[in-house]
Formats: C-alpha cells, structure tokens, sequence
C-alpha cells in the first residue's frame, strides 16, 4: 500500500510537469506561440498518464487478497457459475473476496447487482444468491437471508447449503419445527453434507433433547472430525445429561480444535 501512495504522487507530479510543458508557452508568449505537435503530443503524453493513474486506482479499489486462494476456498459454492463469461466471473469473485474481508455490503452490491441482471443460469443463481445469503446474514439481516434462502429453494429445492442454512437460521430464531424440517431435507438430499448434521444437532439441544443431540454430533465429528462446534455441543449435551467426565473430555477437544475451552468450561460450570 505504501508503494502504491508514493506511485501516486509520482503520477500527480508527472501529469503537474506535462501540464506545465504545454501551458507555458501559451502563458508566457500568449496562445498563438503554442507548437501544434507540441501541444498534441503533450496532451497525449498526459492522457496516457491520467489512464494510467486511473488504472492503478481502480486496481487498488478491488478487494485485497489472494484470489486464487478465495477460489479454492469456496469452490464447491462457485461451481460452474459465469463459467461462459469471464467478465461476470471476475464480479463474483470480488463480491467473495469482499465477504471474506467482513465487507459485506461491498459484496452485496455487487452480488445484487448480478443477481438482477446477470444470471442466465441455475449454476449462475445458486453461487450468487448463496453468498448474498451469507453476506446478509454475517452482516446481520437475518429477515434478508432468509428471504434469500426461500427464494433460492423456490427456484432450487435440492440445493443443500440453502437448506441447512436456513435451518441454522430458523434454529437461532427459536423456530426448531421449521429447522428441523429443513434440516432433514438437507441430510435426504446429501448424507454426507457435515454441517446439516451438526446443525441438527444444535436444534436438539435447543428443544431438550441431549441423546438425539449426540446422535447427530457423531455423525458429524465422524464426517468432519476437528470441527470445534461439535465438540461444544457433545459437550453440553453431556454436561446436561450428568455426565462429567465426557463433558471435560469434549471440553478440552473444543480447545484442541481451535475453541475457547475456557470460555466452554465457564459455561459449563452454570449447567
């Protein structure tokens, strides 16, 4: 970034001195002095450099970041969406870069942008309205995701992020039927799918149900083992249950993984 500032006065200066080269003549021996190809070729001189400077502007005013790494990360969300047009590709793939830097309405004006007048394609419509979904909801507009999420599933029933997603969402706003349901459709829809499984639950153990809980956090830590949040539930579905020893000994893997065990203990402490 530093070098880019000091790029940034060096273009000024630059474009100050050309400036001057082809004013001077006219300021000093009045406008009929000025040499036609001298002033041509100024203004073309100056010209290429205020494109220049525009250039390296806008370049800096993309999102930061490795884009192959945002590439890589969410590839199975990307698919195959704008795989026809490049220029809409490179759209998403700012808008993704945004939500992984929490600049979340940068990406949803961006992704609201080619949700409205971009996509052709199913592939196309589910990559664009899964990120605005996650972008609303990081952000905080819970009521927007969700209306993203239903939109999407009207349009694709059997996308599975969709459906899990909007059974975390529900499950967080203490509509467990409705989660639960739409949680069992992501699990029908794709067994494997870690996170409808540790989602589910999550609804369990809001709604009091320690051992189905359970149930659903093995199948996800062995799908995904490492994933953090299974711990903590394993964890205060045993505390809840009375069972100590288990509860410290997923405590202590929710710290392992990655977690607050500290945090988790505390909490733990209060059941």
């Amino acid at each position: 970034m530093k070098g880019k500032k000091i790029l940034y006065i060096v273009s000024i200066i630059l474009c100050l001195i050309l400036l001057a080269y082809v004013a001077y003549p006219a300021l000093t021996d009045g406008i009929d002095s000025v040499n036609t190809k001298r002033l041509l070729k100024g203004l073309l001189t100056l010209g290429a450099l205020v494109a220049g400077f525009l250039k390296i502007w806008g370049r800096d005013s993309r999102p930061g970041g490795n884009r192959a790494h945002y590439e890589r990360v969410f590839a199975e969300i990307i698919g195959r969406a704008f795989s026809d047009d490049k220029r809409k590709y490179d759209k998403l793939i700012d808008a993704i870069m945004y939500f992984g830097d929490s600049s979340y309405s940068k990406a949803i004006k961006i992704l609201d942008n080619l949700y409205k007048k971009a996509c052709r394609l199913t592939a196309d419509y589910e990559a664009v309205m899964l990120f605005l979904g996650l972008s609303y909801s990081d952000s905080g507009n819970i009521h927007e995701a969700i209306e993203i999420y239903e939109a999407l599933l009207n349009r694709a029933p059997y996308n599975v992020m969709a459906l899990s997603n909007l059974g975390f969402l529900y499950k967080n706003m203490g509509d467990y039927d409705r989660a639960q349901r739409l949680l069992e459709n992501a699990i029908s829809v794709d067994s494997s799918y870690v996170y409808a499984y540790n989602n589910l639950a999550g609804v369990y153990y809001r709604k009091g149900e320690y051992e189905e809980a359970l149930k659903y956090v093995d199948k996800t830590i062995e799908l995904k083992p490492g994933l953090e949040s299974a711990y903590s539930c394993a964890a205060l579905c045993h505390k809840a249950l009375g069972h100590t020893d288990e509860a410290e000994k997923y405590c202590k893997l929710y710290a392992v993984n990655g977690g607050d065990g500290k945090a988790l203990a505390n909490l733990l402490s209060t059941i």
